[in-house]
Parts: C-alpha cells; sequence; structure tokens
C-alpha cells in the first residue's frame, strides 16, 4: 500500500490536491469537493487523528490496514462516497479545521439560547455540531473537535442550568414549577392591607411578586432561607455543580406535576392565604 506522499504528478511534485464525489440521498449531480491534502497534513487539529491521516494517505500505511486511498490519473478519488459523507457534512467539517468552531456556534450562547424560538439557531448549531461529530467518528475519531464537542455542550447546558436556577423568577403560585415558594394573595376587597403585611412581613422574607392588578397582589416567600440566599445558592460559580444535578431534577419535576406545586410536596398542606 501507498500513501499520498509516494504518488506524484507527471512533473514528478507531490500531489497536493484532489477531487472527491461526496456522497448524495438522492441521484442529483452535487459536485465535487477540492481537498488540499497538504492543509490536512498540517492541521493542528487533526493531532491524534491517526486513522483519518491513513485514510486520507497522510502517512505510511501498514500492510493491514483496511481501506488504500485510490487517486486516479485525475487526482480524483471516492473515499467521500465510500463512507457516505455528504457535501454538507464535509463542509461543515472543513469549517473546524479551518475557523476552530462550527458555522454559527461562535455567537454568543446567550443570544443562540433566546433566538431559538424566533430563528431555531440552537437546533441549527446542534445539528451541524452531530453533523461534524458523525464524520469524524467515521474517519475514525478526531480529538480536538470531540474536546470542543464536550466543552460547547458544557458551556450550552450551563447557560441552560443559569436561566433555569439563577434567573428563576416566578410570579405566582403556578408558575412556580420548582415548589420553591409558600405563596399568598391580596385582595383589598377581602383583607385589610395593613393586616395582611403585619402577617406577612419582609423581615421574614416576604415579598411581592406580581400584581394582576391594582387591588390583587400575590406575595411569596422561600420555604428554605429568605430572597437574598436565592442568589447565593445558584449563584455563576455553582452554575456547573447544578449542570450535573438538572437532569434528576427535571424529573423529579415531572415525577412532581400531579401535584399542585404550591404545596408543600411532602406534607401537601397548603399555605396560608389571604382571600386565594
Amino acid at each position: 500500500m501507498t500513501s499520498v506522499e509516494t504518488q506524484t504528478t507527471t512533473d514528478n511534485e507531490k500531489t497536493r490536491y484532489i477531487k472527491a464525489l461526496p456522497y448524495s440521498n438522492c441521484c442529483a449531480y452535487s459536485g465535487f469537493v477540492i481537498i488540499d491534502l497538504e492543509f490536512l497534513k498540517n492541521s493542528a487539529l487533526l493531532e491524534g487523528a491517526t486513522i483519518f491521516k491513513k485514510l486520507f494517505g497522510l502517512v505510511e500505511n501498514d500492510d493491514t490496514f483496511c481501506y488504500d486511498l485510490k487517486i486516479n490519473e485525475k487526482f480524483e478519488t471516492t473515499i467521500l462516497q465510500d463512507f457516505r459523507i455528504t457535501k454538507d457534512d464535509w463542509k461543515n467539517f472543513m469549517f473546524f479545521l479551518r475557523q476552530h468552531s462550527v458555522p454559527e456556534s461562535s455567537l454568543m450562547v446567550d443570544y443562540i439560547i433566546d433566538e431559538d424560538k424566533r430563528t431555531t439557531m440552537m437546533g441549527r448549531v446542534l445539528r451541524k455540531l452531530e453533523s461534524v461529530m458523525e464524520t469524524c467518528i467515521t474517519f475514525g475519531g478526531v480529538p480536538k473537535f470531540e474536546e470542543y464537542y464536550n466543552n460547547y455542550f458544557k458551556k450550552i447546558n450551563a447557560r441552560l442550568c443559569a436561566k433555569k436556577y439563577c434567573e428563576y423568577n416566578p410570579g405566582n403560585p403556578r408558575e412556580d414549577k420548582l415548589n420553591r415558594y409558600i405563596w399568598a394573595s391580596h385582595s383589598s376587597a377581602s383583607i385589610c392591607y395593613a393586616s395582611f403585611i403585619n402577617m406577612h412581613k419582609v423581615s421574614d422574607g416576604w415579598s411581592a411578586a406580581s400584581s394582576m392588578h391594582s387591588s390583587f397582589v400575590w406575595y411569596r416567600k422561600l420555604k428554605n432561607g429568605d430572597e437574598s440566599d436565592i442568589d447565593a445558592v445558584y449563584t455563576a460559580s455553582d452554575v456547573e455543580e447544578a449542570a450535573e444535578d438538572a437532569e434528576e431534577q427535571m424529573e423529579a419535576d415531572t415525577d412532581n406535576e400531579q401535584l399542585e406545586p404550591w404545596l408543600d410536596n411532602d406534607a401537601q398542606e397548603a399555605p396560608y392565604h389571604g382571600g386565594w
């Protein structure tokens, strides 16, 4: 078996560029992809991608290697078709090698998450990440991309957890999906404001959460600690730990859906309320 290093042009120069016909799910012609072998050989992001380099003939193969890159007299190869790599798969992979990221992923993570409902941006980024990962796995693995992939998902999960925990701000009992608060409501038609405030003191941890109209206000109090503690418990420094617990928390949320969210799940006793 031979590598590209030993294949030469008619001018006795080493082959640098080859044409590869990408795989297509339909019969339509999708055109050639030009592959710069010299760029692949020298790419720092392909460090440790031993099988990839052997597949593309960038290093000498041993006699037991399972694939031999064949290049005809027109410098054409079928490697992308052989491994069912589409043009988009290859473009996303090359984007990573040249830009150290996947398309659209360099935008601020908060922007990607916040704009997802309107633009499906996060969905597109995640699909491209999966596309590149599948290409890497198909070609034997690329450690540098696996590191990038894991770090990017940690960053996404950290921000999602931060939004769920650090920015948790329910305005009424039905929004309190995590069951953190005791709730009370004041209606001017049913109870004197002075009496209500005397029983729901700020010093005891009560605070106004939302107002439906001028005569009806929801108040809340944390079951454990006070409002100043909520940020101390779920600060940015604790996001990574919160991310590890997120899956368990979501499962717990699902298990508790049949319970009224503003009630104590252990005792299921309703807190005091005024006019609610």
